[in-house]
């Protein structure tokens, strides 16, 4: 009855601690500033300044492995659209779209916002598939 008790325990302490760093509402101010993060990133990409992007990423393999491939892209010549970021998912999301001649790519950029910095950061960056896409290619 003893082992019962703790393993429930166990598992609500988990359960809980899971969610700890997962930030739901957010003020007025942290979407302003997720607002201008996103305006900041079109810009500095349409300027090649990738560092920018380097310093507002949350440090990962995945991440760092994203911003290696970026340094080796010019996106002098592409047009780069960026969506206002939505609340609706556990992160919040922008659609980035890279648009060179008649091919558009899509990613969907999850942010966090870090408390200890108060500072938003890329959580992740991920290549959209549209189903128009996968029809026809």
């Amino acid at each position: 009855m003893k082992k019962i008790l703790l393993i429930i325990t166990v598992v609500f302490l988990l359960i809980s601690c899971s969610n700890a760093y997962i930030q739901k509402d957010f003020t007025q101010y942290e979407k302003k500033q997720l607002s201008i993060l996103s305006n900041d990133i079109k810009n500095n990409l349409l300027k090649n300044n990738i560092k920018f992007i380097e310093e507002n990423i949350k440090d990962s393999y995945k991440n760092r492995y994203i911003i290696d491939n970026l340094y080796k892209i010019d996106f002098t010549g592409i047009n780069v659209f960026i969506s206002e970021p939505s609340y609706v998912n556990v992160y919040p999301t922008s659609l980035l779209a890279l648009n060179l001649n008649e091919d558009t790519y899509y990613f969907e950029l999850n942010f966090i916002y870090d408390n200890k910095i108060k500072k938003w950061l890329i959580f992740d960056l991920k290549e959209k598939k549209w189903a128009y896409y996968e029809k026809y290619e």
